[in-house]
């Protein structure tokens, strides 16, 4: 087995790195002089910006893509990071387990969503815009659309478009609610909500 060079310099790995609170994460501990590893799993492009700009201000760390949902592709990029630096000092999980909103119980538990666990079911929302696309469907004046969406014949500016009443739900009000229902997902699966 090579041997492994370590030093005093804490590593990070922040999962969900390309964007949102993950990116801001990323950048925040950067800045503190640790190593961070960028996961993301598909926009590269996102993720190689915040590294850029993590290195552009003197910080330093690396991409790493991953499918956190996958046991296999998580187990091989944590090994992966062991080989290269010998540790992992601090893990930021920033994506929840998407999979409870396939639960009933816990759905009925959630801000917002708590009386639409059909809409939900129909749609499995898997991440903050598809959670905002649902929150917009059950809108009195955007129920109508579900069946069109499901079938891939909406568009989202059509979702947050203002509808006949004259009403608008706005898409930055809609991930606002999806990042506080992300949250409760965190709380639901600590046991603490």
């Amino acid at each position: 087995m090579p041997e492994i060079k370590t030093d005093n310099t804490q590593i990070a790995l922040v999962t969900g790195a390309s964007g949102g609170i993950g990116k801001a994460i990323a950048k925040a501990l950067a800045q503190t002089d640790r190593f961070v590893y960028l996961n993301f799993n598909s926009n590269k492009k996102k993720a190689a910006a915040t590294l850029e700009n993590i290195i552009s201000n003197g910080g330093n760390g690396a991409l790493l893509q991953f499918d956190v949902k996958s046991k296999e592709e998580s187990e091989t990029a944590i090994g992966k990071i062991i080989s290269e630096k010998g540790k992992i000092d601090i893990l930021v999980n920033t994506e929840p387990d998407w999979e409870l909103l396939g639960e009933k119980e816990v759905v009925e538990r959630l801000f917002q969503l708590a009386k639409h666990w059909e809409t939900v079911e129909k749609v499995k929302p898997r991440d903050i815009e598809s959670i905002s696309d649902t929150l917009s469907l059950i809108r009195p004046g955007k129920k109508f659309l579900l069946e069109r969406y499901l079938a891939g014949e909406v568009s989202r500016g059509e979702l947050y478009r203002q509808d006949s009443s004259g009403y608008t739900f706005k898409r930055s009000h809609a991930i606002g609610y999806a990042h506080v229902i992300k949250l409760q997902l965190h709380l639901i699966k600590a046991g603490v909500l």
